[in-house]
């Protein structure tokens, strides 16, 4: 392992997808409006306590969402 890997890996380094976010979190929804194609997209909303949010927004209860195995 490089010194720059040893370096992220040493300091928990993570990349913006890796982050604790709406986007990850088992809460957070895309949201699109309820009409005929092409399905507007709203933006994101925490299903938690129902309200719309971004995903980049994070909150102290955060779940990380789990990945479904594929198999």
């Amino acid at each position: 392992m490089g010194s720059i890997q040893s370096t992220k890996a040493a300091i928990g380094y993570k990349a913006a997808g890796q982050r604790p976010t709406c986007r990850n979190c088992k809460y957070g929804a895309e949201v699109f409006a309820d009409r005929v194609p092409p399905y507007d997209k709203l933006g994101w909303e925490c299903g938690r306590y129902g309200f719309a949010t971004t995903v980049q927004a994070i909150c102290d209860q955060h779940q990380p969402r789990q990945e479904v195995a594929h198999g």
